[in-house]
């Protein structure tokens, strides 16, 4: 299908879409039936919006199946189900109550990367570092880099301005 022939009730529906859309991906499938309703090539409308034809070809085909006007905006989805549940819950609460050497890891402090290798070794999960640190911040826990803590210069008096000698004063 190369020609999309859309009414002007149609046309009036998804210029307005354009103008009220706050969607890319809306505002993105309202544009390509308008122009392909006025004549543009899908070859041309999928270049300009860097699309595939197949994906213009859906577009239209699931425009024109419905009897009225539909709402371009994609479908609530349920996302990805969360790995987490109280056994692996439990692993990250026993690693961060202890110290990364008790496991055997040359650390003196969990990082997240430790923290995502030791849940792969005890619990056989591949947790996102975004995973990791959702869970330790519902936690309570902070991250906070260490401060070093240098031990005062033992000649600081020695060095003082005035005691240098053969110093211009």
């Amino acid at each position: 299908m190369s020609r999309l022939h859309l009414s002007n009730h149609q046309v009036a529906h998804l210029e307005n879409i354009l103008k009220a859309s706050d969607d890319a991906r809306t505002f993105k499938r309202a544009l390509a039936l308008l122009e392909v309703s006025s004549g543009e090539t899908i070859s041309s409308v999928a270049e300009k919006l860097q699309i595939t034809r197949a994906t213009i070809h859906n577009w239209i085909n699931w425009y024109m199946a419905k009897d009225t006007f539909i709402n371009l905006s994609d479908r609530d989805r349920t996302g990805r189900p969360s790995i987490w549940n109280l056994e692996i819950d439990e692993h990250l609460s026993d690693a961060l109550a202890s110290d990364p050497g008790e496991y055997g890891y040359m650390a003196v402090g969990w990082t997240v990367e430790l923290l995502r290798q030791h849940l792969k070794t005890s619990a056989g999960i591949t947790a996102s570092a975004d995973s990791i640190r959702d869970r330790i911040h519902a936690k309570g826990f902070v991250w906070k880099r260490p401060r070093y803590i240098l031990q005062p210069d033992p000649e600081r008096d020695e060095k003082k301005l005035g005691s240098c000698e053969g110093c211009a004063g």
